[in-house]
């Protein structure tokens, strides 16, 4: 069975605003200032045998895990279906008055949130099955770009958060390598690299010089 990396998105426009106070986490629920509950489940399993929810392509259990982005005003619900095998996370965004503010993400890999720079990584990475892309969606400009990365393992982020690297590995010319794409922050694509031994790069973008560790190659599989 092959799970497709999903992003569901829904063309829809809004004005970013803050109302209202900061909301409060509690065990089962998320309180907003103006009275609205968002309630959220911890863990819930919808299957004993894992056997019949893989037969069934249904989600063994289910978590959800709330948190406050202080930096955005924004609350982040992580509902992730847990599988046979491997899980996709869905995404969803409020504001301070509970409104869902964007459309509900779907992933298959990992979420990452640039604070300073108001964007939001998709990593598209599984043990599992085949995935070779990743998104980034900016909260302020509310647009989508694709990364295509190989099946990369990692994926690293600068501190000043103006670099992005995915890390593969690959066989090239006969022996293993780490392939490491790096790209800016807004998606565009810098450079490709095969590095044939760990240690560290150095990589100089908008005059300034970034340090890049490398993995041990291995083959990869």
């Amino acid at each position: 069975m092959l799970i497709k990396f999903l992003l569901l998105i829904s063309i829809s426009w809004f004005t970013f605003c803050v109302h209202g106070k900061e909301p409060e986490i509690n065990d089962k629920s998320v309180a907003f200032s103006n009275g609205i509950t968002l309630q959220y489940t911890k863990k819930e399993r919808f299957f004993a045998d894992a056997s019949v929810a893989q037969a069934k392509r249904l989600p063994v259990y289910i978590t959800e895990s709330p948190r406050i982005i202080y930096e955005w005003n924004i609350v982040a619900l992580v509902t992730e279906l847990h599988y046979f095998e491997g899980s996709v996370k869905k995404l969803s965004l409020y504001d301070y008055e509970g409104s869902l503010i964007v459309p509900v993400f779907e992933v298959v890999g990992d979420i990452l949130y640039l604070s300073d720079k108001r964007k939001i990584i998709l990593f598209g990475n599984s043990a599992h099955y085949d995935i070779d892309f990743s998104f980034v969606y900016s909260l302020d400009t509310m647009q989508i770009k694709r990364l295509e990365h190989g099946a990369a393992y990692r994926l690293e982020v600068s501190q000043d958060e103006e670099l992005l690297w995915f890390y593969q590995y690959l066989i090239v010319e006969g022996s293993p390598v780490v392939n490491i794409k790096i790209f800016n922050s807004d998606g565009k694509s810098l450079k490709n690299i095969n590095v044939r031994k760990k240690g560290s790069i150095d990589f100089n973008y908008n005059n300034k010089t970034y340090s890049i560790d490398v993995d041990t190659p291995k083959v990869p599989g």
